[in-house]
């Protein structure tokens, strides 16, 4: 068998429960081992040894590369390797004995006070404003922001806050709870939607109908960064600042995990299941409206329970 077929047969089952740039990922990763295949020996699964994962990295190393990107490569091809053993394309794993590739720990970059204040002081609107609105109150990545439907949005009743469904990596799904401030900008906008009753339709979408992509959105931050003269005003950014906030705010640090939907193994191993109440809670001191107290709230009705997931299309 062709060493591109084995490839293109693990990115059609991978693709399923992978994000779209996780999948991206891989197929740029793979694409660069088959063409090192093609070259120095042919196009067959036998090619794939540890000569070439050894060729294969070496040539990565000399485009400099961060270690963060090497480790990533590896571990896509270890993916590879793991999946064509269970398939008995090969009997063992080539890359069990390429170098081990740490992977950097790099710590948050939230913005600095004066940054978030011009930042926040910019007067935007329509979807720019409910843009800024989705990933400064609730944390979310620009992937989750693409892909976010009407559907997934259920706003205050009154009784309890509104709610976010939101399709994280990997399609895992969570609730994240909605903050006044974020229900004023998506009440607004909701109502002002043409296609309402399309539960299925994006929130904020192109002039074609379609969702945003993740340039796109990066594009308008980019352009909120030179508006607000602030330095590399990035999506990631704000989604550091809501995890900031949280813990600055009293929010325990497994709420931060929890509300941002990581899935990290080390991490999710080093806590403690969390009540969804206390997410709620955690994730509505970040509103104005909600003044810090010791359970006594003025303005604001606490929820007795977590609101549940909007309702499916």
């Amino acid at each position: 068998m062709k060493l591109s077929t084995a490839v293109q047969q693990f990115l059609e089952q991978a693709a399923v429960g992978l994000s779209p740039q996780t999948l991206t990922n891989y197929k740029s990763d793979l694409n660069l081992l088959i063409a090192l295949a093609t070259f120095h020996a042919q196009d067959t699964v036998l090619a794939f040894d540890e000569a070439l994962v050894n060729q294969y990295l070496v040539a990565l190393s000399k485009k400099g590369l961060g270690m963060a990107t090497l480790h990533r490569r590896r571990v896509t091809i270890n993916q590879f390797a793991k999946w064509g053993i269970r398939r008995r394309y090969w009997t063992t794993n080539p890359v069990d004995e390429a170098p081990r590739i740490k992977r950097p720990k790099r710590l948050p970059r939230p913005y600095l006070p004066d940054e978030w204040a011009a930042v926040m002081a910019l007067d935007l609107h329509g979807a720019d404003r409910v843009i800024r609105g989705l990933l400064v109150y609730a944390g979310l990545r620009v992937s989750e922001v693409c892909r976010l439907q009407l559907g997934d949005v259920r706003l205050s009743d009154g009784a309890r806050p509104g709610a976010l469904r939101i399709r994280g990596k990997g399609n895992k799904e969570r609730v994240v709870p909605v903050i006044p401030e974020l229900d004023d900008l998506l009440r607004d906008w909701m109502l002002a939607a043409a296609d309402l009753l399309n539960r299925r339709a994006p929130l904020v979408e192109q002039k074609s109908g379609k969702p945003l992509t993740r340039k796109m959105i990066a594009e308008r931050t980019r352009a909120w960064g030179k508006a607000a003269r602030v330095g590399q005003c990035t999506p990631h950014r704000f989604r550091h600042s809501f995890a900031t906030m949280m813990l600055e705010r009293g929010g325990d640090i497994r709420d931060v995990q929890e509300a941002l939907g990581h899935e990290d193994i080390a991490t999710t191993a080093l806590y403690t299941k969390v009540t969804n109440q206390k997410l709620v809670d955690a994730v509505m001191r970040l509103s104005q409206r909600t003044p810090i107290t010791d359970g006594t709230d003025v303005g604001v009705t606490r929820p007795s329970s977590v609101p549940a997931p909007p309702e499916g299309p």
